[in-house]
This record gives C-alpha cells, structure tokens and sequence, in this order.
C-alpha cells in the first residue's frame, strides 16, 4: 500500500483531548487558575441593585399606580457599603402598550452635584442654601461644588437640583448618581 501524502496527526500523549482543550480555554466570565486539576471559578460580579436594596431602609415614597400600570419610586437607604453613607433610590415603571419598562438609579440621598458659571453667582443660590440647610463645598475644580444637606427626605434631591437650576449664573445642579440602569 502506498504511502499516504497527507499528514494525519499523530497520537501525542501530552495533547489534549478536544473536550479538555475547550475547558483550558478562558472564558470572560472565568479567573484563570494555575492547577490544571482546578475548575475556574466564576468572578463575584457585585449586584449594586441588590446590595443597596439590602441596606436599612430609612424613608421611602410611590406614587399611586396610573391606569397603566405606571408609577414611579423614591427610597433613601442608609448603608456602610459605598462612598455614600445615605442613597436615595429611584424607580419608574412604565407602560407601554402593555409592556413595562424598567428604569432605575441609585444617587447620594443628601449631595447635589453644581456648576456654576462664576464665583459671582455664589449671592444668587445663598437663599436657597439657607431655607434648605445645605451646606456648599468647593471641589478641586474651579466653579464645580457639591451641594450637602440631610438626606433624609426623598424629594429633596429632585427639589435642589430643579431649583438650583432655574438659578442664574448656575451651569447645571445634579443627582450624585453612582449608578443608573436603564
């Protein structure tokens, strides 16, 4: 019998099987190992939505459900797991056409993030600051402070923010938002 022209691969005792070679290879969700004996483990991937919801639940507001199933939440969480001693939790569920949409955020439940145009509009906001007993801290960036006050309240985020806004000589007054899901 002639001898064949193409080469078959040879048996090789330290090759690995095809179903070994696909669980050496590292998968995306996997921690590579260096006992090829071991399984890879899957890494910890932190629910942030589940760790602030298993914070003490401090004060919490929702709206009446509409026709349509649509409402909206507010809950601030006090907890010791993130930069933030106190968040404030917001979720809306809407409607539409029977399907609910899901939109959800977790911000600083006593912080407001402000811009302001200049120095000189610091006058305009004073009276706001004082009726709401929040306190202005300058950051490293020129014009950029943040905005401190109890968080207790749910609304007082939304409430700042709106009328710092309207404020002249103010750029933008934010949430603190640390995490949005959409």
């Amino acid at each position: 019998m002639p001898a064949s022209t193409s080469q078959e691969p040879k048996p090789n005792n330290t090759a690995s099987s095809p179903s070994t070679q696909a669980s050496d290879q590292k998968k995306p969700d996997q921690v590579a190992t260096n006992d090829k004996t071991a399984q890879p483990t899957k890494r910890a991937k932190p629910n942030v939505r589940d760790r602030i919801l298993k914070s003490e639940l401090v004060n919490k507001v929702e709206s009446e459900r509409g026709p349509d199933g649509a409402y909206f939440s507010l809950a601030v969480y006090q907890t010791d797991e993130f930069n933030f001693p106190i968040l404030l939790q917001e979720e809306r569920v809407l409607s539409a056409d029977g399907e609910e949409v899901v939109t959800w955020s977790a911000m600083a439940a006593d912080q407001v993030i402000l811009r302001l145009e200049s120095d000189s509009a610091l006058a305009n906001i004073q009276d706001l600051l004082d009726q709401t007993e929040s306190v202005l801290e300058p950051t490293d960036t020129p014009n950029l402070y943040t905005v401190h006050f109890d968080g207790s309240d749910p609304a007082t985020v939304g409430y700042l923010s709106q009328e710092l806004s309207k404020t002249s000589g103010v750029k933008y007054a934010e949430p603190n938002r640390i995490i949005s899901i959409n």
